[in-house]
């Protein structure tokens, strides 16, 4: 990930580019082929916009809008537990965002504190679209019996049956990991740790 310059406007830009050791990697063009198709045109003050898609040679990028902050992660990890009516304006704004992700037929599938930028205008924005499923999308099914991509999220905020089947999923999946992000930014806690 790079900032960048627009040269045809002149603004800061964020630039994804897929990293030199995936360009060969076919499953990984693939995943990043379809991150860039899931969140192109989602347009909301709570995601992170993507603009433009391309490819120059073998190189494959996303240019997104750029957003400076700390994720809800970092923002727990250095101050703590966040005090409850902020956090749940928090959970409301990735709710909001999470309702335009939904109505495009995407299920995010990694929602977790670490995906979420706090700007410095108070806005929490949902990121990293890279295990996104784009339902109907066959290319989704070519990944897991291919590449074994089968079983998509971050295991201390997946669903139990987004563990099960990462590909049958739909918006609810994301609203339990919502949760279990809400639980952990009022606790500092992860809801289910390993003992």
């Amino acid at each position: 990930l790079y900032e960048a310059e627009d040269t045809q406007n002149g603004r800061t830009v964020a630039l994804k580019v897929l990293s030199a050791q995936h360009v060969n990697d076919p499953g990984m063009r693939t995943r990043f082929d379809l991150e860039a198709r899931a969140c192109i045109g989602l347009n909301h003050p709570n995601i992170v916009r993507t603009i433009e898609i391309g490819q120059v040679d073998e190189t494959q990028f996303l240019v997104m809008d750029v957003a400076y902050g700390a994720s809800l992660q970092e923002l727990v990890e250095l101050k703590g537990p966040v005090p409850w009516p902020k956090a749940c304006d928090f959970a409301a704004q990735v709710a909001h965002g999470l309702q335009v992700i939904h109505d495009s037929e995407v299920v995010h599938r990694d929602i977790k504190p670490a995906n979420l930028l706090l700007t410095h205008k108070g806005e929490l924005k949902i990121i990293d679209f890279g295990l996104a499923l784009i339902q109907g999308n066959n290319r989704e099914l070519r990944l897991k019996n291919d590449f074994g991509h089968d079983c998509m999220g971050t295991a201390d905020y997946i669903p139990p049956e987004q563990a099960r089947d990462s590909f049958t999923v739909d918006g609810t999946a994301d609203i339990y990991s919502l949760g279990c992000t809400l639980y952990f930014a009022l606790t500092g806690r992860l809801p289910f740790p390993v003992k």
